[in-house]
């Protein structure tokens, strides 16, 4: 299937997960920060955001736990697709005694 986007646009895959555990997380809330767009990981905990220009965006992740954090993407120009992976775990700094 060949999808036709607009110039300069990228579609947007992503997954969200907590590598500590292995786990992904169905039903996550996506949305783009300062944009009307938002989406929800499916049963493997990806989503995708078709249509996406070049820039930096903050994508606030909503857990169906309603844990939430920020994360931020830079798309790069020249790319008709970009891949990332939210990972949970990454998102707070190490205990005293963890090394980075």
């Amino acid at each position: 299937m060949l999808v036709s986007l607009p110039v300069g646009a990228a579609e947007l895959v992503g997954r969200v997960v907590d590598a500590t555990n292995a786990q992904v997380f169905s039903g996550a809330s996506i949305r783009v920060r300062g944009h009307a767009i938002e989406q929800s990981t499916d049963a493997n905990g990806f989503f995708r955001v078709p249509e996406m220009k070049p820039g930096s965006y903050l994508l606030e992740v909503t857990l169906p736990d309603d844990r939430d954090f920020v994360a931020r993407l830079i798309l790069l120009p020249n790319h008709k697709r970009q891949y990332i992976e939210l990972d949970y775990s990454r998102i707070n700094p190490p205990d005293d005694d963890e090394e980075y």
